[in-house]
């Protein structure tokens, strides 16, 4: 299996990425490993290479400011160039990956798969061959569309919560009881629960487990840190 295209790894976990660029690179690849500092940087980086195939990462750590780095992102600029996204992540990110088809990449596979299933996929990409079927990528369409049809629903109901309210649901997604979440804060639990009722109203939900749910799937940025966390971090010094 020998071919004189370029693949790029894109993927921020050092000894992952270098141990498949070596892999390919063996296999007859022109394997370029690219660093993960932030999007726009890969994609400059990848510019001066003829492309060829790109495996992706879909979740490529934080920026230098503590900002998650979404190779969701990176899909559509890869492609303009194009590079042909193989997209190669974990088993649970169905969501995400169903975006990144939507936005254009060529097939994906699970980390963990043979190393020979990536290089036969990566040669069969590289040579015009490998995208999903037409069926395949129908249903990863259908799925981002109900995805993002759920988040929009999800962010207007989200939209009608105060901050206090907000705060009261991060506790509770992140398994605090009303009665943890009085004590944290300083709070009565007849207030807290008041918080509680409010909040289940506002989303249109019977019970706190829903409540819950909807928090999870929009959880808050990487650097935000709840009360709980705070304590139990402040405990962990004393």
């Amino acid at each position: 299996m020998s071919t004189a295209e370029t693949v790029l790894v894109i993927d921020d976990h050092e000894l992952v990425a270098a141990s498949l660029t070596f892999a390919l690179a063996e296999n007859g690849f022109d394997a370029q490993r690219i660093p993960v500092t932030d999007l726009e940087t890969v994609c400059e980086t990848a510019l001066p290479y003829t492309p060829g195939v790109a495996l992706l990462d879909l979740n490529l750590g934080v920026d230098v400011e503590g900002r998650s780095l979404d190779g969701v992102q990176l899909v559509t600029p890869l492609c303009a160039q194009g590079w042909s996204v193989l997209v190669v992540t974990g088993t649970d990110e169905i969501d995400k990956v169903a975006a990144a088809i939507a936005a254009g990449a060529a097939n994906w596979m699970v980390k963990g798969a043979d190393l020979a299933e990536l290089l036969t996929l990566t040669a069969e990409l590289s040579e015009g061959r490998g995208r999903l079927t037409e069926p395949e990528r129908r249903a990863m369409f259908d799925h981002h569309r109900e995805v993002v049809r759920i988040d929009g629903k999800d962010t207007a109901r989200l939209s009608k919560l105060s901050l206090t309210e907000n705060s009261v649901l991060a506790q509770l997604a992140d398994g605090s009881s009303a009665a943890q979440i009085a004590e944290e804060t300083f709070t009565s639990i007849h207030t807290v629960r008041a918080h509680i009722r409010s909040i289940l109203t506002k989303l249109d939900v019977s019970s706190q487990g829903a409540a819950t749910a909807i928090s999870r799937r929009h959880p808050p940025p990487r650097n935000s840190i709840s009360v709980r966390a705070w304590r139990q971090m402040r405990r962990a010094f004393k």
